[in-house]
This record gives C-alpha cells, sequence and structure tokens, in this order.
C-alpha cells in the first residue's frame, strides 16, 4: 500500500512539472526547483522527489547536470508536449479578453465553469468512439480511453453501424478501430466527417496465468481463432495452447468439462464474441475466463492525437509514467 502511495505522489510531481514544462512556466534550459524547494512545494521525501525527477529525466524532459541541479532538456520531448503552447495561449487571451470587455466575471471562474461544461456535454455526446466486433470489446476499449485520457468515448459495435455512415453520431470526431476491423472504415476517410485510427492491442498482462496441462481457446472464427491463439500463448507459460472453433459455445463447454476429475487441469478460453453467447453458469466457472484484450502502451500518444486533445502527449502522461515505473522496480 505504501508502494503505491509513493508512487502516485511520484506521478503528481512529474504531471505538475510536465503540465509547467508544457505552458512554458519552466522553458527549455531553465534549472527546475531545488530538491529541497521541491520537498517544501509538494510537502514530501526528497527521496521520492528525486525519483520523480529521475522519471522526468528518462522520460527526456529533464536533465541533470552534476552540482548544478535539473534542468529542462531541449529535444523531441520538450517539443511534443509543448507544441501547443502558444496556439493555446492565443485562444486563452481572446477568450479572456472578452470576458473582461463583456461581463464582469472572473476569468478564472469563468474559465473553470466553461470546463465543467465542457465535461457535461462531452459525457452527454462523446467526440470519439470505439467500434469493435462485440460490446464486450467496445466498451472495455472505451473505458480505458476515458480512464487514460479523461475523454468520454462512445463503444459501438460492428453490428451498430452496419455499414451505414450515418449510424456514427455526428457529433463524433474520432472513430477508434483496432486492425481487424481497420480495411472496413478506409473507405469512408475521404468524406472528412472523423479521423480513423487503428489501434493496436494485445491481451492483457493481467490475464490469470495458466499452470496446468491443457488450455483450450474457443472462438467462432477461424481466422480469429487463429490470431488470439498466438496472442495468448506467451502469458501460458509451458502450456500449449489448443484453438477450437465452435458455433454452439455451451456444448463445447459441457463436452470439454464432462466427466472430468476434479484434479484435472484444464482452462477454457472463450472470445469476447463467444463470452457474450454462453450463460452465466459458464462464466462462473472457475476454469472458464474471458480473452482480454487491452490497448498497447505505446499506442496512448497517438490515440491523443487522433482525438485532437491539446497537448495530447501531457493526456497521455500516465502511460509514459507506468513505463518508467516499470523500469525502477
Amino acid at each position: 500500500m505504501d508502494d503505491e502511495k509513493n508512487d502516485s505522489r511520484i506521478e503528481l510531481v512529474c504531471s505538475d512539472i510536465t503540465y509547467e514544462i508544457a505552458t512554458g512556466v519552466f522553458l527549455p534550459d531553465q534549472k527546475l526547483p531545488t530538491i529541497r524547494e521541491a520537498v517544501q512545494r509538494w510537502d514530501m521525501d526528497h527521496r521520492l522527489v528525486l525519483k520523480a525527477y529521475k522519471r522526468l529525466e528518462r522520460l527526456g524532459l529533464v536533465k541533470s547536470v552534476p552540482r548544478s541541479g535539473f534542468f529542462v532538456a531541449v529535444g523531441t520531448s520538450h517539443k511534443i508536449v509543448s507544441r501547443h503552447r502558444f496556439e493555446l495561449q492565443s485562444i486563452f487571451e481572446r477568450v479572456s479578453g472578452e470576458i473582461s470587455q463583456s461581463t464582469n466575471l472572473s476569468i478564472l471562474g469563468t474559465f473553470r465553469y466553461l470546463a465543467n461544461l465542457a465535461e457535461i456535454q462531452a459525457r452527454a455526446n462523446p467526440e470519439c468512439a470505439f467500434v469493435e466486433c462485440t460490446f464486450i470489446q467496445a466498451s472495455g476499449h472505451a473505458e480505458e480511453i476515458a480512464s487514460t485520457l479523461s475523454v468520454p468515448c462512445l463503444p459501438m459495435t460492428i453490428d451498430q453501424i452496419g455499414g451505414k455512415l450515418n449510424r456514427i453520431p455526428h457529433q463524433v470526431k474520432t472513430v477508434l478501430v483496432t486492425g481487424f476491423h481497420y480495411a472496413e472504415f478506409q473507405q469512408w476517410q475521404s468524406c472528412k466527417q472523423f479521423n480513423l485510427l487503428s489501434v493496436p492491442i494485445q491481451v492483457d498482462p493481467k490475464l490469470v496465468q495458466h499452470k496446468g496441462e491443457q488450455a483450450v481457446l474457443f472462438e467462432s472464427d477461424q481466422s480469429q481463432a487463429e490470431h488470439m491463439g498466438a496472442d495468448l500463448q506467451p502469458f501460458l507459460q509451458s502450456a500449449k495452447i489448443r484453438t477450437e472453433v465452435v458455433s454452439d459455445i455451451e456444448s463445447a463447454l459441457s463436452d470439454l468439462f464432462k466427466n472430468r476429475k476434479q484434479k484435472s487441469k484444464i482452462r477454457a478460453y472463450l472470445s469476447p464474441r463467444l463470452w457474450g453467447e454462453v450463460s452465466q453458469d459458464w462464466r462462473d466457472h472457475e476454469n472458464v475466463e474471458l480473452t482480454r484484450f487491452r490497448i498497447t502502451e505505446s499506442a496512448w500518444p497517438a490515440i491523443a492525437d487522433a482525438i485532437a486533445l491539446p497537448l495530447g502527449a501531457m493526456a497521455s502522461f500516465r502511460s509514459w509514467n507506468r513505463k518508467a515505473a516499470m523500469c525502477e522496480s
């Protein structure tokens, strides 16, 4: 628990400094607060502050100069996080000028109100959608988008759209799909209604690792079964996975576990589309599991850019931070 708390405090320092670099509070080659100053500012142990600075150094945003301290690094990382700085500053000046000239409202209070209003509008009418075969997959990836980028995302299925462009809500500006479905949407790219991005996914590393003698993957499509089997195999350690293409998953599971002794070790992995067809009894079975997928870490900056988030790399900072934290452990 303490490790989680400490990492969240390190992340806070990293996020604050990254934002200040992005917005020009700290300019290239400018010295950051000393460790002692940072300890006072964030009210935390100097070792945690040092870890935060070192993490920012690994991300390419900060450089250490012996006996002098830490400075803002000049390079690709700085260009990425600060590339919208002047455009956003210009927007701020125009809007704040309008507020000052036309109202007696507080500029800060007005922007806070507008930010809350934008959140309400975005939740009601998401500007991005994640499209997948099943609602289970689509909603899972949409939740990832919302969690990582703090942007509401509309889950949709291929069947919902049914090859008709007008079924995609008009407010959607970005459509995210996995590579398997990318070709189905390319025909619409010329219409300019939305940005289209192919998002790479992988088997969720949190998927329970199978240590038994047998593992069976069930799917209803041969091509999908082959791809999923190849993705799942690395997580099964020494166990060899067998793929089965079935149309009746209830019968297939009954046959698999029929007359098996309790000590027999076998696990059935179901594709998301079959998981949606199976009964709750099988979902609760200790040896039956949904094959879950998640968006790859490297995809987040591209997703933020496709959604057109200002300071997109800042929005995907949590992804950067997770990778840096893994290097420390």
